[in-house]
């Protein structure tokens, strides 16, 4: 009886280019396991924030009906375990959908993102120069005078000066929210 020659694969498991070329080249063009798990996890995780929308945005998507209706009806969900299962249903329905779909979400999802940063950003510069009027007085103004010329000097050290006079006296913070309102016009 003569002993069979068994070919030996690969370390990864694929067949070598040597033992049978058509083949090697035929499982390349195969996707792993492994990463149809992560773009469905990718897609899940898409779904998810996308449902964090109001339900005007995702109709605004131009998504198919079943899953702007799952995206909407996500935020009704409580329970744990159902809101994980429906997240996974939204990963299911966000496969079927076309590529061109997939990717405008993606795109509206960073702007928005993007947005939202800009807007924190501008709202801790503002909150910076507020401090820094209240802390310093005329020198700040003078510096912020300096940096915006549409800042007008006298209302700005009016502002301040009443915005410190409230603190001190312990009263509603109102020349507070209008220095900040004013800094938001010059730094807009």
């Amino acid at each position: 009886m003569a002993k069979k020659k068994y070919e030996r694969n690969t370390p990864t498991g694929k067949p070598s280019a040597k033992q049978d070329p058509d083949a090697a080249e035929e499982y390349d063009d195969v996707e792993s396991k492994s990463a149809k798990k992560r773009a469905m996890t990718e897609l899940q995780g898409l779904g998810e924030k996308a449902a964090q929308l109001d339900p005007k945005e995702i109709t605004e998507l131009q998504l198919s009906e079943t899953l702007s209706q799952a995206l909407c009806d996500a935020n009704t969900i409580s329970a744990r375990e159902g809101k994980r299962r429906h997240f996974q249903f939204i990963g299911k329905l966000m496969r079927k959908e076309s590529a061109e779909t997939i990717e405008s979400l993606r795109q509206f999802l960073h702007a928005r993102d993007h947005n939202h940063h800009l807007a924190v950003e501008k709202e801790k510069t503002i909150n910076a120069w507020r401090d820094r009027l209240l802390d310093e007085g005329d020198s700040a103004i003078q510096a912020l005078v300096e940096s915006f010329e549409q800042a007008d000097r006298a209302q700005l050290r009016a502002l301040t000066r009443s915005a410190k006079k409230e603190l001190i006296d312990g009263k509603p913070p109102s020349n507070y929210r209008k220095l900040y309102q004013q800094l938001k016009e010059i730094l807009d």
